[in-house]
């Protein structure tokens, strides 16, 4: 099954489903989950009481995330911390951050020379640290950012499930392994985000700023209780790691899609220069077909291929009563492949989301429940903005016709290579700066 899983992440779950049924039973570090990748059964995990469950975790993702990862909490606690990291996402705030995505993605192609191969994915890894080290911490210094890029490219790659799921691989190896990578990284990262909370504790007035780092600052528990500062470094450690990975893989795959189908790119070429040259956000993000590519693209590569917790108490699962302890996992690639739910899913086909609407228990790119993803309003602006910019700035090509193949990475499905491209005609347009 790891094999399977290695050489085909969404595939590999839909095949388990088909040889043992649905669901099935997969043994994991952990102790294992049972896998469900249908709608009825996925309704039984997303639409039951938050605190049927507690967080599903091994030792590799808690030496990685830290026991107080917003990944690994439950109840009160989960609900409190949310409420204070979803406030910078919205909203007003929400909106300065849209000039940020643009002037960085901008920025990024000016530094690029025309017709050098680039990783799409690296690209957006790029952009996305240079929005949120800011959303985050408050940091606007352009050297201190780059601190914290050098800091993650050293280290997460490095992260493979191999490494997560087998403890032999988990050894320092004279500081040469993958693992050895990882915590270096890691440790790198706890001791930016402690001098990040030291300095704002510092300082001789209370902290007012609407950033992340403000909000668990000026945060408490249900209890009333103060957060403490390694809640807090673990919280700021979730943010920065997802919003790193996960925007990026979205942009890669979209890009693929995209530029690979000349209809596609004409199409939403069209619709952007149909706001004129100088579209404000809120404009860009009641496009109808940039909606439908986004949505198609997150639905036939969603960036996870398992969202799993624990039961902490006996649950029903399509007739099968699962008892306390046991792991359940929604198979999003499962689920999303379902040639019932979507005519030939392996097609790319956007205007399919026109036709009909699909239930959060059908279509969850983002999770579902409780544990949806709270950068979720902010993860579709800034892919929206990425692209957009992308498409009005210049006309990309990808450096190989043939299909990318999806790779498992640490928690996430990447494309292999991360899509290659090279600008092949720069876009000379007046006034292209979006306005808020």
């Amino acid at each position: 099954m790891f094999v399977h899983y290695l050489l085909d992440p969404h595939g590999a779950f839909a095949a388990c489903a088909r040889k043992y049924g649905d669901p099935f039973f997969l043994p994991l570090a952990g102790g294992g989950t049972v896998v469900t990748g249908d709608p009825e059964g996925i309704r039984a995990i997303m639409g039951s009481d938050p605190d049927n469950f507690v967080s599903y975790r091994t030792d590799a993702t808690e030496a990685i995330l830290g026991p107080h990862s917003l990944f690994f909490q439950s109840g009160s606690r989960h609900r409190a911390a949310r409420r204070i990291l979803g406030v910078p996402f919205h909203g007003a705030r929400m909106r300065r951050l849209g000039a940020r995505i643009e002037a960085s993605t901008r920025a990024q192609l000016g530094a690029l020379a025309s017709g050098e191969p680039f990783s799409l994915q690296r690209l957006a890894q790029r952009i996305a640290l240079d929005v949120i080290v800011p959303a985050i911490f408050g940091v606007t210094d352009e050297e201190r950012v780059a601190v914290y890029h050098r800091v993650i490219f050293s280290g997460f790659d490095r992260v493979g499930p191999a490494v997560l799921n087998f403890k032999w691989l988990r050894r320092p190896f004279g500081g040469l392994g993958p693992w050895a990578r990882v915590q270096r990284m890691v440790n790198d990262l706890n001791r930016l985000t402690a001098e990040e909370i030291a300095a704002r504790r510092a300082r001789p007035t209370p902290s007012d700023e609407d950033d992340v780092l403000g909000g668990l600052l000026r945060g408490h528990y249900d209890d009333g209780a103060p957060i403490h500062d390694d809640d807090i470094r673990d919280k700021l450690f979730d943010m920065v790691i997802a919003g790193y990975e996960t925007s990026a893989i979205a942009i890669a795959w979209a890009g693929y899609e995209i530029f690979r189908d000349p209809s596609v790119h004409a199409r939403l070429v069209s619709e952007l220069d149909g706001l004129g040259p100088d579209p404000d956000f809120e404009g860009l993000m009641r496009l109808p077909y940039l909606n439908d590519v986004c949505q198609e693209v997150l639905r036939l590569h969603p960036v996870f291929a398992l969202l799993t917790r624990r039961l902490a108490r006996p649950l029903t699962m399509k007739g099968f009563e699962l008892p306390a302890g046991v792991g359940v996992s929604a198979a999003i690639g499962s689920v999303h492949l379902r040639d019932d739910l979507y005519p030939d899913p392996r097609v790319f086909r956007p205007e399919r989301f026109r036709a009909r609407a699909f239930s959060p228990f059908e279509y969850l790119p983002y999770g579902g429940g409780a544990q949806r993803c709270v950068g979720a309003a902010f993860a579709s602006y800034q892919m929206k903005i990425i692209l957009a910019t992308l498409l009005r700035h210049t006309r990309l090509r990808l450096m190989a016709d043939g299909p990318v193949r999806a790779v498992a990475r640490a928690a996430t499905v990447a494309p292999w290579g991360g899509v290659e491209v090279a600008i092949a005609e720069r876009r000379d347009q007046r006034s292209m700066v979006m306005s808020s």
